[in-house]
């Protein structure tokens, strides 16, 4: 069947045809090498024994908000420009990381650490280098009005490029407790000043309809991050308007502080 654009909009495609794909390995090594930089921690990036410390590589932005996204450019629900608009922020955010690891390397006395930062910023050129390809592909058949058959295995490529591109996957955070409690809902990263690292940011930019509510805690006054609780009133006034715009949902989070011989346990 031929996709159709018109007044009317053929939801072709659903979430049953985008089962979440697995991590790629670099990510766990990637987020690994950069929660050793941020925590100042020695964890082995090719074997960090994750499960053993209670850690996870949590998304900024969940599996099912990109995915039900890319569905709307799929089903014509949205066009072009508003695909390019949003799945562009991510590039933004990596050319943010590269800045900020950039600056360390240049100020570090370390030559493992600089190493380490030279090697994060050409993982995150390869996978936005993979990601746009990905994403120009899948623009070329959408665009082109190809057969739902062809789009679809083209538009699982992209998501599984997405899935595991490293601005919406940077660092390791705790599991059991935060991680799985957030869920499908937006996880982001503010330190106790209420400053945001850059993919956070860029969720806050979008528009509330992009987002699933935001997690907080049982008393819905304490934002749940990737590092903790940050209380709502760290945030300025156009960030709580966000939150009002996307709604919150209260979740049973239990933070533990990161310990570097015990993890998250």
């Amino acid at each position: 069947m031929m996709r159709k654009y018109s007044a009317v909009i053929q939801c072709v495609f659903s979430k049953k045809d985008f089962p979440r794909p697995n991590f790629k390995s670099s990510v766990y090594e990637y987020a690994t090498m950069a929660h050793n930089i941020f925590q100042d921690d020695d964890l082995d990036p090719d074997s960090p024994g994750l499960s053993a410390i209670n850690a996870a590589v949590p998304h900024r932005m969940s599996w099912a908000d990109i995915r039900d996204n890319t569905i709307k450019y799929l089903n014509g629900v949205e066009q072009k420009g508003d695909f390019l608009r949003w799945t562009g922020r991510f590039v933004i955010a990596g050319e943010a990381d590269k800045a900020i690891l950039k600056s360390i390397g240049e100020e570090t006395s370390s030559f493992d650490e600089l190493d380490v930062c030279e090697r994060l910023i050409d993982a995150i050129d390869k996978s936005t280098k993979a990601f746009e390809s990905a994403r120009a592909d899948l623009i070329k058949v959408v665009e082109a009005g190809k057969k739902d058959s062809v789009v679809l295995p083209v538009a699982r490529t992209f998501l599984y490029a997405f899935n595991s591109y490293y601005p919406n996957v940077p660092d390791l955070g705790q599991h059991r407790g935060v991680n799985i409690q957030v869920s499908n809902r937006p996880h982001s990263n503010i330190d106790e000043e209420g400053s945001k690292s850059p993919m956070t940011q860029q969720l806050w930019n979008m528009t509330p309809e992009r987002l699933s509510e935001f997690p907080t805690d049982v008393t819905g006054k304490n934002l749940v991050t990737t590092s903790g609780f940050v209380p709502m009133s760290l945030l300025d006034d156009e960030d709580v308007d966000m939150l009002k715009d996307v709604g919150t949902k209260k979740i049973k989070a239990k933070v533990t502080e990161y310990d570097k011989t015990t993890g998250w346990m």
